[in-house]
């Protein structure tokens, strides 16, 4: 499954786990979620098809989001950024076998900045949001 090829990639990139430890997360922030934090979502599969049916091969896009709030020692979105820069060092034009799973590359698409409001409401933390495109196979 490519969730599992991307955890697998974002889990074995040192300079993320330094930052997040084991905080890197499928889909949304638990409610008493620890900081920095990265989180990851499919937005998109398209599977590629030939005359004689599915080729197996599929462009998903995924979203990654780093969270941070400040802090005494550092600020909130220099943090978020250093989240997502490792991030993106980690996945970026990677290609191999991994988890199983066949990528053919790994593009970055987009980035962007902004605040959003914690999963408890009551404090604004810094997220750092990247755009990526993984061309893999199907398994």
């Amino acid at each position: 499954m490519i969730e599992d090829a991307l955890y697998s990639l974002l889990s074995g990139t040192a300079a993320l786990t330094a930052l997040v430890g084991a905080r890197i997360t499928p889909t949304e922030l638990t409610q008493d979620a620890a900081f920095p934090a990265l989180v990851y979502q499919r937005i998109s599969g398209v599977r590629d098809h030939g005359l004689s049916g599915a080729t197996g091969l599929v462009e998903s896009r995924f979203q990654l989001d780093a969270y941070a709030e400040p802090s005494a020692t550092s600020s909130g979105y220099r943090t978020a950024v250093s989240v997502i820069d490792a991030a993106r060092a980690g996945v970026s034009a990677y290609r191999g076998t991994v988890a199983g799973t066949l990528i053919h590359g790994i593009f970055i698409d987009s980035q962007r900045d902004g605040r959003v409001d914690g999963a408890d409401g009551a404090r604004r933390l810094f997220r750092c949001s990247l755009d990526i495109t993984i061309h893999h196979m199907e398994t």
